[in-house]
């Protein structure tokens, strides 16, 4: 029974072993009675011979039955340890230690740090923040190139059409496209400051213009010259830009344009100088408002210039030019009460019209 007992507690200090195991023993197994054989049950001899077996089925007495529930009872009665326990300790939302039942097999995971997973979340973050910037940037970059690349087939397209157009001898439509080519810019500021023309702009004027040229209100080259002096001295950052050329009707070319340029202190003072009233009183205050208003934008005004060709002199016999000031200053005041003070007494109409020059 010693041996028994000693032999349970080893088991029961194994966990590869059922907390039930002391009644698998020896001891336990060994007194249960062997069953006896059925009395009809035939046993074949080597010699083929077959007998039947009728001894009677052994049976525990009732004494033997007493003694083995007795064991059995005993045995049960010993204490069982618990089964092993898997015991969690979460500290800080992490695992500390887990134990298998005894203290030696217990193992002690150290808890995380905290500050490491933080600076690790936010590396990741600024790892998405840089992957965002670096596609927004590429998006951007995309869409501007579509852009340009549109740009550029519409001016392919614009030049290719033109050149079709123009025939290879002169004609109106070589001075006219050479006229917006010298006009671009305006006159020259060596132009402007010196007394005589420039030689290449007053030539072509000279060379491909009749005599009498009619030039909207004015009559001769020399007066196409002296407008185009005050719009480059008066207009900061002139620009004329050619959108288009078509044949009108007859001998008449019609070409769409744009003008733009920047109001400047000098365009207030020489264009508009009745914005310029340093009076305290209320219109002053009013006019000096709309100038503050205008000083430093730039107006775009969309216009035509319409060339009449004289065939038989090979030249432009009259030029009509016009553009639309009236809507991009309405646009930067506003009122039209304001547009109204604006051309009231300005030396330029609303149909970008001279009324004098210098």
């Amino acid at each position: 029974t010693g041996r028994h007992l000693h032999s349970s507690e080893a088991m029961n200090g194994c966990t590869l072993y059922p907390p039930n195991s002391q009644l698998f023993t020896d001891d336990v197994i060994g007194s249960v009675v062997q069953r006896a054989w059925m009395s009809n049950e035939r046993i074949e001899d080597d010699e083929g011979d077959s007998f039947e077996r009728r001894e009677d089925s052994q049976l525990p007495s009732k004494s033997q039955y007493s003694r083995l529930k007795q064991r059995v009872e005993d045995t049960t009665s010993i204490p069982v340890k618990p089964a092993p326990s898997m015991e969690n300790k979460k500290t800080r939302g992490q695992f500390e230690s887990f134990s298998l039942g005894n203290t030696e097999d217990s193992v002690v995971i150290k808890p995380a740090a905290t500050g490491e997973e933080r600076q690790r979340e936010l590396r990741r973050m600024r790892q998405v923040r840089y992957r965002k910037k670096k596609y927004d940037l590429a998006r951007r970059l995309e869409e501007g190139t579509n852009k340009l690349r549109e740009e550029v087939n519409e001016l392919e397209l614009r030049r290719r059409a033109i050149s079709v157009a123009v025939p290879t001898d002169k004609s109106a439509w070589d001075v006219a496209l050479k006229y917006f080519q010298v006009f671009r810019f305006g006159v020259r500021q060596s132009v402007a400051d010196s007394v005589a023309p420039s030689d290449a702009q007053l030539n072509f004027l000279l060379s491909n213009m009749s005599e009498d040229v009619v030039f909207n209100s004015r009559c001769g080259a020399e007066a196409i010259m002296q407008v185009w002096r005050c719009q480059s001295l008066w207009l900061k950052d002139f620009e004329l830009e050619l959108r288009g050329l078509n044949k009108h009707s007859g001998n008449t070319l019609k070409a769409t344009m744009t003008t733009s340029f920047i109001v400047s202190n000098r365009t207030l003072e020489k264009v508009f100088p009745h914005l310029s009233d340093k009076n305290g009183n209320r219109s002053g205050i009013w006019k000096s408002r709309i100038a503050n208003a205008l000083l430093g934008r730039r107006i775009i005004a969309h216009g035509s210039t319409y060339f009449e060709w004289d065939p038989v002199l090979g030249r432009v016999s009259s030029m009509t030019t016009q553009a639309d000031l009236l809507t991009p200053v309405l646009r930067l005041l506003g009122y039209v009460e304001d547009v109204a003070v604006v051309f009231e007494k300005a030396i330029v109409s609303p149909d970008f019209h001279w009324k004098q020059v210098m």
